[in-house]
């Protein structure tokens, strides 16, 4: 179990922000959904440190029924593959659509990992924060 102090809102360092649209498969200006390629996965642009993150994810187009917004992939450097990228898929989580999500990967001991985010395949707009908890991890 860990111990986090969450009522600290310093201890929250903002290191994503993302809006992105499904691109349109026709010319035809047909608004159907069969119309619209899935949103590609989203690699994060920097490295992370912390295993303790907060994620929220919205779709202004999504329907009232829709809760979940895809997942969250954690991926670490190994050298089993070349190149020396973040190569290896260590976990994932699913991400909640319209919620303030707290996600705890396991920790690794490895100094850096990156995320991923694959939006499930009907959202065609999502809206996504995420932040790094930076504060001190105490395990119990």
């Amino acid at each position: 179990m860990l111990t986090l102090n969450l009522n600290d809102s310093t201890l929250w360092n903002s290191v994503w922000q993302l809006d992105v649209l499904a691109s349109s498969t026709s010319d035809s200006g047909s608004n159907s959904e069969k119309d619209y390629a899935p949103i590609p996965p989203q690699v994060c642009p920097i490295v992370l440190h912390q295993p303790v993150l907060a994620i929220s994810v919205i779709n202004p187009l999504g329907k009232p029924r829709w809760f979940s917004a895809g997942f969250l992939i954690q991926k670490i450097r190994t050298p089993l593959i070349v190149g020396a990228n973040f190569d290896t898929h260590v976990q994932s989580r699913s991400i909640l659509l319209g919620q303030v999500q707290l996600v705890s990967f396991l920790d690794v001991k490895t100094a850096d990992y990156a995320v991923v985010f694959q939006p499930r395949f009907w959202h065609r707009q999502i809206s996504l924060i995420m932040w790094e908890y930076q504060g001190t991890i105490e395990e119990n």
